[in-house]
């Protein structure tokens, strides 16, 4: 892959996450307005069933207690798609700045560095020998 290539498939990629996120949390928005609008439907066909203010004040509870758990759900249902999305657009950006693994210098074997030190050592007695003289 050239080195265009993998920055403009990291956007193509990037991009259809962000479509789907978009997409799921619309979605989830979606189902709790028409769960919102069911609960008020519910309640206010409950109305004039209402007898006394202790059938009134358990309707209430009933009706809050039920949009409060949806958007509850909403939320984590929300947070989830969101974090996933962060999931995968972090191991996108990876994938693109990731850096080649560098090679190791090539090592020298123990025998090769023997042999370099005793020329070494061979060389100096041998300069030593020819000042001596």
């Amino acid at each position: 892959m050239s080195m265009y290539e993998k920055p403009l498939q990291a956007g193509k990629d990037l991009f259809e996450i962000n479509r789907n996120t978009v997409k799921e949390i619309v979605s989830i928005q979606v189902g709790g307005v028409r769960r919102y609008v069911e609960t008020n439907q519910q309640f206010f066909r409950k109305v004039p069933s209402f007898r006394n203010l202790k059938s009134v004040i358990e309707a209430q509870r009933d009706y809050s207690t039920t949009l409060v758990s949806g958007a509850r759900e909403d939320i984590r249902a929300g947070s989830e798609v969101v974090r996933d999305a962060f999931q995968d657009a972090r191991a996108v950006v990876a994938s693109v700045t990731a850096k080649p693994k560098a090679r190791k210098p090539a090592t020298r074997k123990a025998s090769t560095a023997k042999k370099t030190a005793a020329r070494k050592t061979t060389a100096r007695k041998v300069t030593a020998k020819k000042k001596a003289a």
